[in-house]
């Protein structure tokens, strides 16, 4: 098995450490070799053979070895022809952390804007490089609930969500396992079909009732007749967003009307479930810790280790969790599950698309730490989301002193294994109307000459 190790130039800290990029010319993709040539980052918490895993924390580098192996998510990536060209930051053991409350190690830098701005998410640092650097193809993430569609919505880049079984998450440092899966970031969405085709699609599985997405067009992009399609529009969310960015999500749901040729479905999540919910099921959020880790670190070295203080704060409240509690509460996501998908989504009837507004686009800068929005209904359902770029919004930067401008993107979710077809749909959307399929590297998302607007 091929094995990594890191290139260094002026010492071992990581911030003397070096890129190699190898010149494509060499390589000639081919049935056998699709992604060859295709250059990746991955998050540091994949384990690569010859190279150790830090999770985002110093203590955990420094205790383990390099890893002997590389996890299979990635080795499939690697067999397919990518070339791997290093790993990137993410916050504390993924948790959910603003730049300010990193501690270990400085937090991955937004391009967009001033560049002072939260790269948000523990796979910041995945999509941060993937909208600054041009040599960069395709940066691997993980998601559990909002870790790589946050930080795509907030650095300007199209990311995907894969239906929960597609991949192994077999030697991945693990969240919230039933929520965990590895994501991708990117800057064209006429790549991302390849590019998933050749990660996972053939073990995709469709639920029974669900009709593959890619049927409802043909290759010149005509919507055919079958399963017709529904789009979703569920004001439970959408009524928090106003102004301009409403604008740019408002114009978007258009266009993907005028794509499917119908009409959204607004609905109100609280209202069907008050209808037609399961009995005895009630919300309940889950918390799982790293305790394999604290106990090697204190055999080894006789102390805790240094756990930041969100960190901290989310291990007491899951170990106040007994197991009977944890079990109740995945069987209630379990049914809660079956009930959006046979209520909401009404997969044996339609070809549904829910709209998902991530996150409201206002300053946030690196020093001023915000709470975030609730994005747990793909993770539940263990349906692929599409993080798709929109538009951008101006402020004025208190950085640059001058007129600054923001991304704006939404996200369009599908039954679980419709992730390809998903991709289609949203390229062929934004090839109907007119849309960029592409974002730039760099300050702005878009070639606009001085407008923000579509």
């Amino acid at each position: 098995m091929q094995q990594f190790r890191t290139l260094r130039l002026l010492g071992d800290g990581y911030r003397t450490l070096s890129v190699a990029v190898p010149s494509r010319a060499c390589h000639e993709k081919s049935s056998k070799l699709p992604l060859a040539g295709t250059r990746i980052v991955v998050k540091d918490m994949f384990d690569i053979g010859g190279l150790r895993t830090s999770v985002g924390n110093r203590n955990f580098l420094n205790l383990y070895p390099p890893c002997t192996e590389t996890v299979s998510a990635i080795q499939r990536l690697i067999d397919a022809g990518a070339e791997v060209l290093g790993k990137s930051k993410l916050s504390s053991f993924a948790a959910r952390e603003e730049p300010t409350e990193k501690v270990d190690y400085q937090a991955s830098f937004n391009p967009r804007g001033d560049g002072h701005q939260s790269p948000a998410g523990s796979s910041s640092g995945s999509a941060a490089a993937v909208s600054s650097y041009d040599w960069l193809d395709f940066a691997i993430g993980s998601d559990t609930t909002g870790s790589g569609r946050r930080p795509a919505h907030w650095n300007g880049c199209f990311s995907l969500r894969p239906t929960k079984t597609a991949l192994s998450l077999e030697g991945v440092v693990k969240t919230f396992e039933i929520f965990d899966v590895p994501c991708f970031f990117g800057r064209d969405i006429s790549k991302f079909r390849d590019f998933a085709c050749a990660w996972y699609g053939a073990d995709l599985q469709l639920d029974r009732r669900t009709q593959p997405i890619s049927s409802l067009f043909t290759n010149s992009g005509v919507l055919v007749h079958g399963k017709p399609p529904k789009i979703l529009y569920p004001m439970d969310f959408m009524l928090k967003f106003g102004g301009e960015q409403k604008r740019l999500i408002e114009g978007f749901v258009k266009d993907l009307e005028s794509a499917l040729g119908v009409k959204r479905t607004i609905l109100s999540l609280a209202r069907e479930w008050e209808a037609s919910a399961p009995e005895n099921l009630a919300k309940q959020g889950l918390q799982e810790y790293m305790q394999n880790f604290r106990e090697d670190f204190d055999a080894k070295y006789n102390k805790a280790p240094y756990i930041s203080p969100m960190l901290r704060w989310r291990w007491q409240i899951a170990q106040a969790l007994t197991l009977d509690q944890k079990d109740d509460a995945i069987e209630r996501l379990e049914i809660f599950q079956r009930w959006f998908l046979d209520e909401v989504m009404c997969v044996d009837k339609y070809t549904s698309f829910m709209v998902l507004p991530i996150e409201e686009i206002a300053p946030k800068y690196r020093r001023a730490p915000t709470g975030i929005g609730m994005l747990d209904i793909a993770p539940t359902l263990g349906a692929p989301e599409l993080v798709i770029p929109i538009g951008e919004l101006s402020y004025e930067s208190r950085v640059s002193k001058r007129r600054e401008f923001l991304p704006v993107a939404v996200s369009l979710m599908a039954p679980p294994g419709s992730d390809l077809g998903l991709i289609e749909v949203a390229q062929i959307c934004l090839e109907k109307a007119g849309r960029p399929t592409a974002v730039l590297t760099g300050s702005r998302m878009f070639n606009n000459t001085g407008d923000e607007k579509f």
